[in-house]
């Protein structure tokens, strides 16, 4: 396995937004760089997206479109919504999504 320092793989997790495609730059799987990031103590994307999750979820809820804030945030229409799906479950847990019942 190469060596990655901490300050190598901060940088390249500015620049590459996944392990994996971290991992590809050096041919090996993304669970390696999970567990690199997890022995320095770096936190996952998620959890330096929670503003952004924010910010999407309110984009939405004050009416603009979901394929306009997929454009902004060159974000699928489908994560879209499952951001939108999570903060609202996050924000409000005792109200229910599903409306099966």
């Amino acid at each position: 396995m190469p060596r990655i320092s901490k300050d190598q793989l901060l940088k390249l997790q500015k620049r590459y937004p996944t392990d994996a495609s971290v991992g590809a730059l050096f041919g090996i799987p993304r669970q390696q760089i999970h567990r690199l990031r997890i022995k320095y103590g770096i936190a996952p994307v998620s959890k330096r997206n929670e503003k952004r999750n924010q910010e999407i979820a309110r984009l939405s809820k004050s009416g603009l479109a979901i394929a306009q804030i997929s454009k902004q945030y060159r974000i699928s229409t489908v994560h879209i919504y499952r951001i939108i799906k999570q903060v609202q479950k996050e924000n409000f847990p005792e109200v229910s999504t599903d409306y099966s019942t």
